[in-house]
């Protein structure tokens, strides 16, 4: 690269020849000059691969071939690295560790030249090239696992999946979106793709790559409204808005569905049927995307990502009593959705019998609740404190006038999730259906080999 750069700088000018180098770099030798220097570990593979057959005395004495390795590493990047850079040579990093005084023997260019021509000048670049397009795959490969067992190291600790559910899971996830690539032309799981972000967000799905895996791995796709169902879990977990979830997020719902108590999956459903697409939740998914950091934009923003960390810990934090309530058409697609869920159990009957136990339980609780809170007990309130003070008799007219319409608007249908689940709690077949053991383990083996079949189906 010096000496192209060298080159350049006679025909061109300054800034000329430094966009000439910029193309020569990004577009004819994009794989060694990323973030990723994927051509420079290749090499260092087929380093490590020339030692072995033409050194075989060297490789006797080391069965490890990583020290090559990291030595190496260095010697593939000399050739940017400015003549005055702060950084020691290879040379003088020997050489730091012996006594100043010691002298150096020295090696004549031409000698070395000669006896590498000598010794080694059977090896061709053909040979080269092959060996490069051989161990590219392996670097890949090595990347990618070291990006999935990241990815699974920190997954693991918030989820009640082992080790190897959590890697078959992975497989699953990264494989529906390698699919899609290759069905379908613009993928914006792929468009998003950047190497430099952390391990999680490296690989992102869409909703409908995510309504094919809620099909396949969800033991609730068997319901008639699974689309919607889908739908609803994908916006629940795509929190920062931008149709795109990470494995962790994904990984999470389905760790409920499956090894979740009966209060957890009872609390994804109802999180499901509250649309995020509410005035109070636009603002705060809106005041939200405004504090995450753009990634792989700019300048990073620590104050923000601190930001972020701290509202996922809250979120862990989160209380049953935090959660909004129900309003009366939520409730009643609540139900519905249950109804579906229970079709075709073993137990569908005396599951409906107590659904519809709860059900009207909670319908007659709010009905007396909105007896008690009606608009003519709430104006006999208020015209009692109006004859109290005379001297305000006008303002306490005007609020009796208001409180009618406002008593209506506060008490209308609405359920809390508490109430929702200590009714269903009553119900033993209800808390048997939720509690049942699911086998994650027996649906990952059979999704592994159908997946490919399902997309023709979906």
């Amino acid at each position: 690269m010096n000496i192209l750069t060298s080159v350049l700088l006679l025909y061109a000018k300054e800034e000329e020849a430094f966009w000439l180098l910029v193309a020569v770099c990004e577009r004819m030798l994009p794989d060694y000059f990323n973030r990723r220097i994927i051509g420079a570990l290749v090499d260092q593979a087929v380093f490590e691969e020339l030692i072995r057959d033409h050194l075989p005395q060297l490789t006797e004495h080391m069965t490890d071939m990583t020290f090559f390795s990291s030595v190496s590493l260095s010697w593939f990047f000399d050739n940017v690295v400015n003549k005055d850079s702060p950084l020691p040579s290879n040379v003088q990093q020997g050489s730091n560790i012996n006594d100043e005084k010691s002298s150096h023997t020295k090696v004549d260019i031409t000698d070395l030249i000669r006896e590498s021509n000598e010794k080694y000048g059977s090896i061709r670049y053909e040979d080269i090239h092959s060996m490069r397009c051989r161990n590219r795959l392996y670097v890949i490969q090595t990347l990618e696992e070291t990006t999935k067992q990241n990815v699974l190291r920190v997954v693991s600790q918030d989820v009640k999946m082992n080790l190897q559910e959590l890697d078959e899971l992975y497989v699953i996830f990264k494989k529906e979106l390698f699919i899609s690539c290759y069905w379908y032309s613009s993928c914006p799981g792929l468009k998003h793709h950047d190497p430099s972000l952390s391990y999680l967000e490296q690989y992102q799905i869409d909703c409908q790559q995510f309504r094919v895996l809620y099909h396949l791995l969800s033991p609730w796709a068997h319901s008639a409204n699974r689309d919607s169902l889908a739908l609803w879990t994908f916006r629940l977990l795509d929190e920062n808005s931008d149709c795109l979830i990470n494995f962790k997020e994904f990984s999470s719902a389905i760790d409920i569905m499956y090894n979740g108590s009966f209060t957890e999956k009872l609390k994804l459903l109802f999180k499901m049927h509250i649309p995020p697409v509410s005035k109070h939740a636009d603002e705060k998914e809106a005041e939200s995307g405004k504090n995450t950091p753009e990634k792989g934009k700019g300048k990073i923003d620590i104050q923000a990502y601190l930001s972020q960390w701290q509202d996922e810990l809250l979120k862990k934090e989160e209380n049953i009593k935090d959660l909004p309530r129900m309003n009366q058409s939520q409730f009643i697609q609540f139900s519905k959705t249950l109804y579906n869920l229970f079709h075709e159990d073993p137990e569908e009957e005396s599951l409906y019998q107590a659904i519809a136990i709860v059900t009207n339980l909670l319908l007659r609780m709010e009905e007396v609740g909105r007896k008690l809170h009606s608009p003519k007990s709430a104006a006999r309130r208020f015209s009692g404190t109006a004859c109290d003070s005379g001297a305000r008799e006008g303002n306490a007219e005007s609020s009796v006038e208001k409180t009618p319409s406002s008593a209506r608007e506060e008490h209308q249908w609405s359920f809390a999730f508490e109430q929702i689940l200590a009714s269903l709690l009553n119900e033993p077949a209800l808390v048997r259906f939720f509690e049942r053991p699911l086998d994650l383990k027996a649906k990952l083996e059979h999704v592994k080999c159908s997946q490919l079949r399902s997309r023709t189906k979906v």
